[in-house]
């Protein structure tokens, strides 16, 4: 009789444990797991204009969770994050001179207000194209939102 119960409590503790995990499912569409990609060009009136933008886009990675932990007395709830990712890819039209080209790759939702957003850099030299491609993370609570992106690019000569 003792053996039955301790049984059927470690089976009951172990559904349990996974009707909690099942409940709290951390899971992305498979529409968030694609990229979203675009092709636009830089905004400017200017046709020596030395950038072409030849696509952008991005995507969410993974979800993940920062566990609730309590330190000198106080507590820190548990913390759901999305990692996401995005791209650019920019050419360097000038015929001679290298540039070191910088974007501000945002998320937004649908009414156009800044969700979140990642910096990053890359030189290029003449002619040539690259490609910055970095991770960034948000909080889990925001991702609902997240209905289209942007960019803000600038450049320098090297």
């Amino acid at each position: 009789m003792r053996k039955a119960l301790i049984g059927v409590s470690l089976i009951s503790l172990i559904l349990a444990f996974f009707h909690c995990e099942k409940q709290d499912n951390l899971q992305l569409t498979a529409e968030q797991e694609e990229w979203k990609t675009y092709n636009r060009n830089v905004d400017s009136d200017d046709p020596d204009y030395p950038l072409e933008i030849i696509e952008d886009g991005f995507k969410i990675i993974r979800i993940y969770k920062t566990p609730a932990i309590k330190k000198n007395g106080i507590e820190i709830p548990e913390i759901k994050h999305v990692e996401w990712g995005w791209k650019y890819v920019v050419k360097n039209k000038h015929p001679f001179t290298r540039k070191k080209v910088s974007v501000t790759y945002i998320l937004k939702d649908a009414d156009g207000f800044e969700i979140t957003s990642d910096d990053g850099y890359v030189y290029i030299n003449p002619g040539e194209t690259e490609t910055i491609q970095k991770t960034a993370t948000l909080n889990y609570d925001n991702l609902e939102r997240v209905s289209y992106s942007g960019w803000t690019v600038t450049h320098s000569s090297q």
